[in-house]
Formats: structure tokens, sequence, C-alpha cells
């Protein structure tokens, strides 16, 4: 038992600053932490084995402190019911409904992992929560891995529903994935309607993710996340690997109102998504099939990388809103698209099918060689189509200071650079851009009186006939595929690049820009400001070494217990492992300046919110994070 004290002795110490006098500590650990049925879970020494064994101390409020992983499918307490604190096992259904929070005694709980490695495990023999009701949960330090929806229901991981608010700070969503019926036909889904890898949101409240990773889920309908109303706030998080076997929609987030009156509101802000594929929209798609009668979603997207993502239809961002009455407003700001694939059309932005009064939107946002893969692939940059029934007429399209360069698409089995493509005709005042590269315009679009102050057609149309230093109009890097796939942004080449005052900073005003992607001050030089993403150049980039990846740790000489020297934001401070220690502890904005220094730990009473770096020393070992203070 002595270990466990050791590893709770922080939090027991921040509780009654951090809640009211009336919630109380509670404590579950896996076997090896000392967990056990006969344990009253009130104390560090006392844990107990399973989340039902609280049911007859817990109250509203409570916090619970979870040490080590919790395995859901062997909790003896489950029920044949949906009942509160309890894992709903379904008389004849193959696997649990995971772990039913329905307010109650649970309502506005917390639970906290303590350690590097503590969370819930479902073995792939059910889902591991269902949310419902109202209130606030919030989850804190945990991972979630190993869930699976094997009844038909949606959320291998977290299936959310009720007017509830969620939320999730340093969380990891793991391997959440369903059953195939045949390995060897990965198109054949044994016991899942396919929604959800780690979580499955249904109709109304709120999901807030902070600094979370999405790693190797897996569902039909996104992959990561299923969305169907409410508000999502996803900040800091990243998603990589999430990838899915069969002809599925949206590799990491797919958005789809379910419900009439009850719209999606969406921001997602420096954000990663890396790696992730599916069968329509690698990364994101946004996928509205049913009339839900002007619903109107709004979802932005800000200071995002999307880097190495692929589809069969759109390895990006996908906007295919083929309802007639549902509007979504879409703005994509500050962010890069780099090195996404498609076998077909749209490698990385593909605006597909829009309704009347829809909105579409990018501003300062940086879109280099992604590419389609398939013969007569188009718009390997940016496609925008038509459909029969919603044309892309319904939807207005601006684009502000971005920069499409060097994308590539293979026509009649020959590469070809393909930066913008507009398949059809455009009504007057439909699409407009504004001070934006685009290196090669294909399918002909008439741009006449619609590309205010851009630079067009500059890049040859065969790769055999390129030439970057001659072609290279924007003086954007030349080596997006070093940079890209390590730092998830992209450069210019020096100071002298043309696209680092091609900008109008007027467009920064409009849309609250103040930074670059990097979280660089944006310079103003009378109306001039750069385009893209990014105002850093090479030699900028290359002697700076803050990590972009929003949930990045990179630790040097590693030692094997990577527990006493990971970082953590906990009650109002920045703690290193356990906080029993005499860590030294540096906290820096992004601009690379010092804000504070002390040894132990690190109140962060006051300041302000936004992302900053830590840097801890202890032992000889460095750890250095990049945190999101609230």
């Amino acid at each position: 038992m002595r270990t466990s004290t050791k590893l709770w002795a922080t939090a027991l110490l921040f509780s009654f600053s951090a809640f009211s006098l009336s919630a109380k500590d509670l404590y579950v650990a896996s076997a090896e932490n000392g967990g056990a049925a006969e344990n009253d879970g009130l104390t560090p020494e006392t844990p107990v084995a399973y989340l039902s064994q609280l049911n007859s101390v817990i109250e509203a409020g409570d916090v619970i402190h979870v040490n080590g992983m919790i395995m859901m499918s062997q909790d003896p307490n489950q029920k044949p019911d949906r009942t509160s604190g309890y894992v709903h096992q379904q008389a004849g259904a193959k696997g649990h409904q995971g772990f039913v929070i329905m307010g109650g005694a649970w309502q506005n709980i917390t639970m906290i992992g303590e350690g590097l490695q503590s969370g819930f495990d479902s073995e792939h023999k059910g889902r591991l929560f269902r949310l419902n009701g109202g209130g606030n949960l919030t989850f804190k330090n945990l991972t979630f891995q190993n869930g699976r929806d094997l009844i038909n229901d949606g959320g291998n991981g977290f299936w959310i529903g009720g007017n509830l608010v969620a939320t999730f700070e340093d969380c990891k969503f793991m391997f959440n994935t369903v059953a195939h019926a045949n390995p060897d036909s990965p198109t054949d889904y044994a016991d899942s309607n396919g929604r959800g890898g780690a979580i499955h949101k249904n109709e109304i409240g709120d999901v807030n993710l902070y600094n979370c990773t999405f790693t190797g889920n897996e569902n039909r309908e996104g992959n990561a996340i299923n969305w169907c109303g409410g508000k999502l706030v996803a900040v800091g998080c990243s998603f990589m690997g999430n990838t899915t076997k069969i002809n599925g929609t949206g590799g990491a987030i797919k958005f789809w109102c379910l419900v009439a009156g009850k719209p999606i509101q969406a921001t997602i802000e420096h954000c990663l998504f890396m790696g992730n594929s599916s069968g329509n929209g690698g990364a994101i798609a946004i996928n509205e099939t049913a009339d839900r009668d002007d619903a109107g979603n709004d979802i932005t997207i800000k200071d995002c990388s999307f880097i190495a993502n692929s589809a069969t239809m759109c390895g990006g961002l996908l906007i295919n809103n083929i309802a007639p009455k549902n509007t979504s407003k879409v703005k994509v700001l500050n962010s890069t698209f780099a090195y996404n694939q498609a076998i077909n059309d749209g490698a990385a932005i593909n605006l597909r099918a829009a309704s009347k009064n829809s909105e579409f939107m990018m501003v300062n946002c940086t879109v280099v060689d992604n590419i389609t893969q398939g013969n007569g692939g188009h718009g390997a940059g940016l496609l925008i189509t038509n459909d029969a029934t919603n044309p892309k007429t319904n939807c207005t399209k601006r684009i502000y200071n971005c920069l499409f360069q060097g994308n590539y698409a293979v026509d009649g089995g020959k590469m070809t650079t393909s930066d913008l493509t507009l398949r059809d005709a455009m009504a007057e005042g439909e699409f407009e851009a504004y001070n934006t590269y685009f290196g090669r315009l294909t399918n002909n679009p008439i741009l006449d009186g619609a590309a205010i102050n851009c630079t067009v057609n500059y890049m040859p149309g065969s790769t055999k006939d390129m030439d970057w230093d001659i072609h290279n109009a924007s003086g954007l890097s030349d080596d997006a595929s070093i940079y890209a796939p390590k730092r998830y942004i992209v450069p210019f080449i020096d100071e002298n690049a043309p696209g680092l005052t091609f900008g109008n900073a007027e467009y920064l005003t409009q849309f609250g820009i103040t930074t670059d992607q990097m979280g660089n001050p944006r310079k103003i030089t009378g109306n001039s400001c750069a385009v893209g993403s990014l105002e850093m150049t090479e030699a900028e980039m290359d002697a700076d070494s803050k990590p972009w990846n929003p949930t990045l740790t990179s630790i040097a000489n590693t030692t094997e217990d990577k527990d006493q020297i990971e970082i953590y934001v906990r009650n109002g401070e920045i703690v290193v492992g356990t906080g029993n220690n005499d860590a030294n502890i540096q906290l820096y904005n992004m601009n690379g300046s010092i804000l504070k220094a002390t040894t132990g730990s690190m109140e962060i009473t006051g300041i302000n919110s936004g992302f900053y770096i830590v840097k801890a020393v202890l032992n000889n070992q460095i750890s250095v994070k990049k945190i999101w203070i609230k």
C-alpha cells in the first residue's frame, strides 16, 4: 500500500482547494496498485477495484482518483438494465454497454488518473462508458482503450447523450475498434452500427476536449468521433492513425446533424490530424444527408495541421451537404494542409455540395504538396464540384490570404499541378478569392472579376517541367517534404519571400487573427501581411526547437520510469510525475520568452488562457511539453 500512498499524496493536498467542501475524494485502483473488493475506497490506502464498488459512498460532486488500468469487463457488479453506477450487461448481448452514468449520485463527478498509465480498458468485450442525463462530468489524465460496441448502439469508447457537459483534459483514446465478422473481408462489420470509434455524440449537450490524443480508433462513421449534435470544443488535440477498413466517412471526425433545430457548433483549434484514413474525408467529413430544416451548423477550424491523411474521396476536409434544408457555415483559419492523398478527387479540401445559404471561408491557410492518385483526378488543393440537388451555387465561397501551391493530380497517366479546380460554371458572386496564390488552375475555371489581387497560373502544368526556383512566385519553402512530416507546418525560404507581404491585413482584423499558426504575432506593415498559415522562414524554424505538435512530449536521456518526468497540469498547478519531488520547472510563452521558474510545483493562477511550453528537469532527465491553460 505504500506505493499507492506516495502516488496519491499530491492529489490529497489539492482536493479541498479545487472543489466544494461537500465533495470528497474516492479511490479506485487496479489489483497491482492495491484495489480490492473489501476496501471502502475512502482513502489512498483502501482503494476499491471497480467503479461500481463506490456506489455505497459516492455523492454528486465527488472526485475519483484512478490508479492503474481498470478492466471494465471484469466488474462483478453488472446489471441487466441501464442503471447509473453499474456496467450494463444486456441479456443475450454479445458484449456490455459500458459503465452507465445518468446523473443522481454520479452527477458532477470528476475522475483523475494518477500516473502515466491510469484509465479504463474494456479488452474489446464492450463499450467503456455510456453517459446520459445532465450536469457536468470531468475526466483528467486518463487513458480509454480497447472499447468495442457489440450491441449495435454506436460509440466503441463512449456513447454520450443527454443535456450534459463532458470535459476531457489530457486524456488518451486508444484502439477503440469494431469487430469484423470475417477478418479476410474487412468490409463486413460484425456487430456495430458503425458510429464513433472513440466517441459517439448524440443530439444535444456539450463535449470539451483539451490536450487529448486519439490513436488507432476505428469505426465506419467517424473513426475517432461521430458527432450528431450539440457543441464540440477541441483544443490542442492530436488525431493520429485513426483508420477504417471499409468505405466509411470521416477518418478522424464525422459531423452530421441528427435532430432538426439542434444544430452542430464546433470549434477545433490547434489540433493535429495526421495519418487518418477513410473512404470519404480522410481527416474530417461534414456530411449532411438528412433533411433537418435549416439546422444551422457552425464549424470553425483554426490553427490546425492536416498532414498525410488519405481517402478514396478527399484526403483532408470533405464538405458534402446534400440535405436540402440544413445549412453549414464552415471557416478554416490559419491552418496547413500538406501531403494528404485521395484516390479520386480533392486530396486536401473538397467542397462537394451545399444547401442554400451555406458559407465556406478560408483565411491565411497553406495548402501544399497534396496529391490525387487516380487517373483523371482533380483539385488536389481545393476542389469545388456540383451536386444536381444541392448545387455549389447555394454556398458562398471566400478565400483570403491563402497559398495553394505544388498540389498534384494524375491526369492521363501523368502528374500535373492542380491547385484549384472549379468543376462547373460559377454564378456571379459565388466564388471570390483575395490576395491568394493559386499555382495552377485546372478545368479552365473562369476567375475574371473573382480573383482580386491574386497571383495565378505561375506553376507549369507538368511536373517534368517543374523548376521550383523559377516558378515559385510565393517564396514558400521547397523543402515541404522535410518540414511538414516533422514540424507539421511549412515556412518560407527566407525574409525576401514575396508571400510575406502579399496578404491584406484587413482580413486578419476581420477574422480576429493575431498570430500565425506557430503562435508568433502577425506582422503588419501598412496594410500588408503574410499569406498562408506561418510567417517563419527556414532559418527561423531551423533555429526554433519548440514543438508545434499540441500534445507532443519529447524526453531526452530517457529513463525506464517515464512517470517520474511526465508533466501534468493538476488543480491549478504544473507538476512533474507525482509532484512529490524537487523538479526544476520553467514556463515559456509561444515566443520563447521565459515567464516563470520554480522548483517542485508551479502555480498557474493568474496566467492568461492559452498555449505555453513547459520544460522540466529532474535527476538529469529533461521533459518538454506544450500545455493549454484555461
